[in-house]
């Protein structure tokens, strides 16, 4: 199975030392979502029936749409455009690596080319990836194979709903003098049918690389209804000074169909879909002449980098990276091979521009289950906020890097890599496996666990690793026995919650964990999870975090020193399924119960010294020793009411807990009782307390009435 392998950056600021910076306060986002990855785990799929779209998406926000566009380019004036959207029935997702099942639904039978990506966060931050544009390598799979086929499809329509704008000629007027800051004015040709609008795209030749601009332009159809069209279009600044290319020219019915019209390897035009123009080639203006722009598009330039190399796995790089640019980076990744495999780094924080050049510490958190091996430094993209790329390969990376080279040193021996749905594949390979060798299966489609691979692997020193979007569940034979093998369900919910509603002192959020409905699990596990909460928490500085069992209503804290390792994960041992917290501070003291001899209420005789009965704390199942809180007491001399707060001296417990007891006087003897006018006098046998007789209630009835 092949397997992309992601690795994430985190860029720190540089001043005389190097420093963590907390981003839980950072500003509002504003950067647009990343697709590091993706391709198809299926291209023939039947009509009704589900693509599998692989995506690996980065960002700071929760994503809330994604849009695949597909293009028919089978027969003649025939080329049907469709879209399809993997979050139509889920809603907002975080990001992450995961498998979209998407219906298919609205196709024709034929075959259909993913034509663009778009993607959209929660803050309204957008990008659109053009798949015959994606040169890296990380898009290999899918800019290879972007092609699916629909058959047994009974969905039809008029075949003119199909068809495609014919462009017969496009000139831009006045192409030597183009204003910057005015508008771009157009006459176009195109086939006589309805027209809505389209783009644009222009790119111009920078020093440090290539830039593309996309001006989108719309059609009044009452003015122009038929094929000879002058259409406007603001540049709005938009085009840098200089000679700016036309690469790109898309047309939209107002059905939304949508032509294609894009130069190749040649001078000439390639046309995608119908054209019902000429046989030779339409007359477009090429080229324009741009002046009067303000329009920054000079790319970043990278002056030196330097980084760790050698790694004990799973841990963090840090990469020393000196680098020009007078805007904000936004985007900037690493790419090393080592001849079959390559992994990337995706940088997550944003760091400042100036005139100076700056040198700042990358921090790259590396997934321990890399393997051992050597990599080359192969590729850097950097780009600014204004979309500026640079990139650099094989002899320009000589110029900026010294050593290119890093070894990684992993805990883990990978021999198998799988998915869990092939269940006899993974069967046969684990048995196949020898101890001491690990086995990583890809559990985001299939997330039930056989209990056939516990009892393979009971017993022995044989690792099976499950990795999900959010987690990594890793199992060793060592601490199963055959008698507790059972099939599991790794599936794992993270929602980060507001802390006072669960029970902690704080209103900050925590992140609440649900392990899936599995009760006792085969033996102790250990789950890696990853999510902002814990990176957060890492960036912060805090070293670990607090893990907090939640069942019946009761909460146990199962370990109190949960290790945010390198890669910013956070690795717990659990021995149970259900929901549990991980905090970065402890359980409130206010869901203590503190009980006087098994009971919750106490009733003490006065005897002149301060009273202190003995007590137990308890929290959910816990027990606390003396040595986790600390007692107070108040008004425990006297008869009345008194106080008992007991507050805690660890850091699994955070806050205080008070309740009461009461303290009556001893019990009286009545010597004689005087009746006066209006009053009684009652005389006791003894003085039983130093209070006297203001210690004491008269209760009385006079005779004929119920109380008094």
């Amino acid at each position: 199975m092949k397997k992309a392998i992601i690795i994430s950056a985190f860029v720190l600021l540089f001043a005389g030392f190097f420093v963590q910076t907390d981003y839980s306060h950072a500003a509002e986002d504003t950067t647009p979502p990343w697709l590091e990855t993706m391709w198809f785990k299926n291209h023939n799929i039947q009509y009704g029936e589900y693509l599998e779209v692989y995506m690996d998406i980065k960002d700071k926000s929760d994503i809330s749409e994604i849009v695949l566009s597909f293009r028919s380019y089978e027969g003649v004036g025939v080329s049907h455009s469709k879209s399809l959207y993997p979050l139509k029935d889920i809603g907002e997702i975080s990001p992450g690596a995961r498998t979209f099942n998407v219906k298919v639904e609205g196709f024709l039978n034929g075959t259909y080319r993913l034509e663009s990506v778009t993607l959209l966060d929660s803050k309204g931050n957008q990008v659109t990836y053009v798949i015959d544009d994606l040169g890296d390598e990380r898009f290999a799979e899918i800019h290879s194979a972007p092609d699916i086929t629909i058959t047994g499809s009974d969905f039809s329509v008029g075949e003119t709903d199909y068809m495609n704008v014919g462009l017969n000629s496009l000139a831009i007027r006045n192409p030597e003098s183009v204003d910057a800051k005015g508008d771009l004015t157009i006459d176009m040709l195109t086939s006589d049918e309805p027209v809505y609008g389209g783009y644009l795209y222009f790119s111009t030749n920078e020093p440090t690389g290539v830039h593309t601009v996309k001006l989108f332009f719309k059609v009044d159809s009452e003015e122009y209804p038929g094929a000879a069209k002058t259409i406007t279009i603001p540049i709005k600044g938009k085009l840098p000074n200089g000679v700016n290319t036309l690469t790109q020219i898309v047309i939209c019915r107002d059905n939304g169909n949508k032509g294609y019209k894009r130069p190749m390897d040649s001078e000439e035009w390639t046309y995608v879909g119908d054209y019902t123009g000429p046989d030779s080639p339409p007359d477009i203006t090429r080229e324009i002449s741009v002046s009067n722009s303000s329009a920054d598009y000079t790319a970043p330039e990278i002056l030196n980098i330097d980084f760790d190399h050698e790694l004990q796995l799973p841990s963090t790089l840090n990469v020393d990276l000196t680098y020009l640019s007078e805007d904000d980076i936004s985007r900037f990744y690493l790419g090393f091979t080592n001849g079959e495999d390559s992994i990337y780094t995706s940088e997550i924080n944003v760091e400042k521009g100036g005139a100076e050049a700056k040198t700042v510490r990358l921090k790259v958190p590396v997934d321990s289950l890399l393997g051992n091996g050597g990599y080359t430094l192969n590729d850097i993209f950097i780009e600014d906020k204004h979309g500026n790329i640079n990139r650099y390969f094989d002899t320009e990376l000589d110029a900026i890097c010294g050593n290119k080279e890093l070894t990684f040193h992993s805990p883990y021996d990978v021999t198998y890599e799988g998915d869990l749905s092939n269940t006899e594949e993974v069967l046969n390979a684990v048995e196949e496996m020898k101890e001491g060798e690990t086995a990583v299966l890809d559990a985001i489609n299939e997330t039930v666990v056989p209990k056939a691979l516990f009892e393979s692997i009971a017993g022995k020193d044989k690792t099976v690793v499950c990795t999900t979007d959010n987690t990594e569940w890793i199992f060793n034979g060592k601490d199963i026995s055959q008698s507790a093998a059972k099939r599991v369900n790794v599936q794992t919910q993270l929602n980060q919650e507001s802390g006072k509603q669960l029970g902690f002192d704080e209103d900050k959020k925590v992140l609440k964990i649900d392990f899936g409905n599995n009760g006792a699990l085969p033996g102790k596990t250990q789950v890696r999870i990853h999510d902002s909460y814990i990176s957060n928490a890492y960036s912060s500085g805090q070293g670990s975090l607090i893990l907090t069992r939640i069942a019946n209503n009761k909460m146990d804290v199962v370990d109190t020193d949960v290790q945010i390792e390198g890669d910013r994960a956070a690795v717990c041992f659990i021995k149970y399924g259900g929901k549990h917290t991980l905090s970065k501070k402890g359980v409130s003291l206010r869901k203590a119960s503190i009980l006087f001899k098994k009971k919750r209420t106490l009733t003490l005789i006065y005897n002149g010294k301060e009273r202190k009965p003995s007590f137990t704390v308890r929290v959910g199942s816990d027990v606390l020793s003396k040595n986790e809180y600390k007692p107070r007491y108040e008004k425990n001399k006297k008869v009345g009411t008194a106080k008992l707060t007991v507050k805690s001296r660890v850091k699994k417990y955070t806050g205080s807990k008070t309740v009461t007891f009461i303290i009556n006087p001893k019990k009286a003897a009545i010597a004689k009782i005087t009746a006066g006018k209006k009053k009684i006098t009652v005389r006791m046998k003894s003085k039983p307390s130093k209070l006297g007789a203001s210690a004491y209630k008269i209760k009385y009835r006079v005779a004929g009435k119920k109380t008094g």
